[in-house]
């Protein structure tokens, strides 16, 4: 005959607390590994800390420091101009014969246009007593814009207006004409009047 083996039942063990299966263990492991991967990779990791918080700003306000520094230098090589020529060009090329203002950034367009003064002068003449307005409009949103105005509105003597949005905007702040007063909207960021 057959002698049938008993088996004890599968008991739990008596404190769950100790066991690798108990909720206390993972949690505690858990939290563990999460204060030490706060505290240690920033230690040894800090690039993406920066690249997350600090640089995009940085960025971007070097970004809109080259628009704001070259509608600066347009409106430096239109008055050199002017007291050499005795008139306001539309030519960038022909600026760079004054002054060089080849390094042009790549993150704005740049426009100027000659607005002839009314009266009976025509050509070379009504040039002599214009205003030129510059604008730097951002290629991408998300900067500002920026616009000067050089007028000339006493023999040998210029008058300037360098106005930029107070908010990131594509659409630039045109000086009114004569007073060359920045819009609503736009600050002054350079001027002699």
């Amino acid at each position: 005959m057959s002698k049938q083996i008993e088996l004890p039942l599968y008991q739990p063990p008596s404190h769950p607390k100790k066991g690798l299966t108990s909720l206390g263990f993972w949690t505690r492991f858990i939290i563990y590994n999460c204060v030490v991967s706060a505290v240690i990779l920033p230690i040894y990791r800090t690039d993406w800390v920066e690249n997350l918080t600090f640089s995009k700003p940085k960025e971007m306000r070097a970004i809109q420091r080259q628009g704001q520094d070259y509608i600066v230098a347009l409106k430096n090589a239109q008055q050199n101009y002017f007291l050499q020529k005795s008139k306001f060009t539309e030519s960038i090329e022909e600026l760079n014969e004054v002054i060089d203002i080849s390094a042009k950034p790549e993150n704005y367009e740049f426009q100027m246009w000659i607005v002839p003064e009314k009266g009976p002068f025509q050509g070379d003449e009504a040039r002599a007593f214009a205003e030129v307005f510059i604008v730097a409009i951002p290629r991408e949103p998300g900067f500002k814009s920026y616009s000067s105005a050089v007028s000339a509105p006493q023999e040998g003597r210029t008058s300037f207006q360098v106005c930029e949005t107070e908010q990131p905007s594509q659409i630039p702040p045109i000086p009114t004409r004569i007073a060359l007063n920045c819009p609503p909207g736009s600050k002054s960021r350079y001027h002699r009047l």
